[in-house]
């Protein structure tokens, strides 16, 4: 469409390979780590807009362009690539022409640093640099402003008006001979509005799709968070996250001086259900008792997971022995009552042990579950289907 033929949009990875071309994108140019474009943002840091200077297509070769780029960056800050939209400047040239600034005007594109980025009448060199002129330094500086000064190509004496596109370090500047000032100084007005209007747009679209990457990269790796903390099967937190809650849990209780109890849960005889009934209903009472336990917590700090196996593990913070003892009973009715129930095939009778400790500070986290599950084997000896405290 309309972007195919007037520009082209990519976005690299880190190390300039392509990801994804929108556009006239050549299908064997997938290197781009030597343009200007690529390296000043993976150099230079920070997500603002970089404007490159012109350059000549490697496909189309007589056909200059100029790109806007965005530094892409993960979570901590890190550089991952680069989002780019290209603009033809043949489109530029041609609007810039069509402008009626009077037969010894000009209009131009320019760089903060003074590269010539688009000029009408057209330059003889591309990308020529005039920073070091007196016309570019009247303007250097300074946000917007007018001035009388010779042109830096001809030599004619214009009264030059220009202004900074916010966001972006290029500068719009328009010039009228003297002489024709007097005659359409509303007109010369129009056309810098105009002509910026342009390029805002053109900033506008770079942040939107810049936006739209980031915000496509933080689900992601919202959702990869997710899915390496939990456990695939009981949709509970799984061993590792479990170790790093407990371990925040423990300095907070320490900080607080208050109590810190912690489950075990292990299944009753659950090898026979696997034997008896198979592995496929085995799995479902596995979830079955991942769904009881969690009903019994109500507090957001409370955390269940899976320990391993058929063996779960309740976290429960600023709790004594007698309020661990009360979710451990009800843990233990609701495995009883509801586990071993199936809509596809009879219902099974499933019970569950418990073992529960308690740590005031002083403890180690490592104790306090060794001790919870020394509580938990105490209950299988017993006689199972019953809470024992530790001690």
């Amino acid at each position: 469409g309309e972007l195919g033929r007037t520009a082209t949009l990519v976005v690299l990875d880190k190390s300039g390979g392509l990801v994804v071309g929108v556009g006239d994108v050549v299908a064997d140019a997938t290197d781009f780590a030597d343009r200007d474009y690529f390296t000043a943002p993976r150099d230079g840091g920070g997500t603002g807009v970089y404007v490159g200077a012109p350059y000549v297509s490697r496909r189309r070769g007589d056909e200059p362009s100029i790109t806007f780029s965005c530094r892409l960056e993960g979570a901590d800050g890190s550089f991952q690539g680069v989002v780019a939209i290209g603009l033809r400047l043949a489109g530029v040239w041609g609007r810039l022409e069509a402008l009626d600034v009077g037969p010894d005007g000009t209009v131009g594109l320019l760089r903060d640093d003074g590269v010539v980025l688009a000029r009408a009448p057209r330059p003889h060199v591309l990308g020529e640099e005039v920073g070091q002129t007196a016309t570019f330094r009247r303007m250097a500086g300074a946000e917007r402003g007018s001035f009388i000064g010779t042109g830096f190509y001809d030599g004619v004496v214009r009264l030059y008006s220009f202004a900074r596109v916010p966001g972006l370090p290029i500068i719009v500047v328009v010039g009228r001979a003297t002489e024709e000032v007097l005659a359409d100084w509303r007109q010369r007005t129009w056309i810098a509005g105009a002509v910026t209007g342009v390029i805002c747009a053109a900033g506008i679209a770079l942040a939107v799709v810049t936006r739209r990457e980031g915000l496509r990269r933080a689900a992601l790796e919202a959702r990869l968070k997710r899915l390496s903390d939990t456990d695939g099967l009981a949709g509970l937190v799984n061993r590792r996250r479990f170790d790093e809650l407990l371990d925040r849990a423990w300095r907070e209780t320490v900080r607080r001086g208050t109590s810190l109890a912690v489950l075990m849960i292990d299944l009753d005889h659950f090898k026979r259900v696997n034997d008896g009934y198979g592995h496929a209903r085995g799995d479902e009472v596995l979830r079955r008792l991942a769904q009881a336990v969690e009903s019994c917590l109500r507090r957001p700090a409370d955390v269940a997971a899976r320990f391993g196996g058929e063996e779960f593990v309740v976290l429960l913070p600023d709790t004594d022995a007698a309020g661990a003892v009360d979710v451990a009973e009800a843990i233990r009715v609701a495995t009883e009552a509801g586990t071993g129930r199936s809509e596809t095939a009879e219902d099974i009778v499933v019970t569950a042990s418990l073992g529960v400790a308690v740590a005031p500070p002083g403890d180690a986290p490592a104790d306090l579950v060794a001790r919870a599950d020394a509580a938990l084997y105490r209950a299988k000896a017993e006689g199972r289907n019953r809470v024992v405290v530790d001690g």
